[in-house]
């Protein structure tokens, strides 16, 4: 089965989609509970191991785009963007870091889904003699 037809293909969007929506989506949902006056208690540990699973599923992905596309740019770009985004959960937190390195993650993510979608022929470039 090739990862073209499969549905892992998606795997790497998906989570990357899921890791934004947990991370962003938790703090709408908190704003707009707040402005309705519902106070709610995230657990912020439980939270930012969420927010990583999520994108280290999405590097599990980009892995599966590899071994289809054998170029390693995605891979690195997302395990660097995963990596910054660990950081901002778990080291040091500041907003723009964490900006950052969803940035790398989603940029990975369009790379590495534009590189498969890519006929087999365009993706790697005629070797010279």
């Amino acid at each position: 089965m090739s990862l073209r037809s499969s549905k892992l293909r998606w795997l790497a969007a998906l989570s990357t989609a899921l890791s934004l929506a947990t991370c962003y989506g938790t703090l709408v949902a908190i704003a707009l509970l707040g402005m309705l006056g519902t106070a709610i208690d995230i657990n912020k540990t439980i939270w930012a191991a969420a927010i990583v699973g999520f994108a280290s599923i999405a590097i599990a992905g980009l892995g599966l785009g590899f071994t289809r596309h054998r170029l390693p740019g995605p891979i690195l770009v997302g395990g660097f963007g995963a990596a910054t985004i660990s950081y901002a959960m778990y080291v040091h937190y500041e907003r723009l870091t964490e900006v950052v390195g969803f940035l790398l993650l989603s940029i990975a993510t369009i790379w590495d889904w534009r590189i498969c979608s890519a006929p087999a022929s365009k993706r790697h470039p005629p070797k010279s003699s």
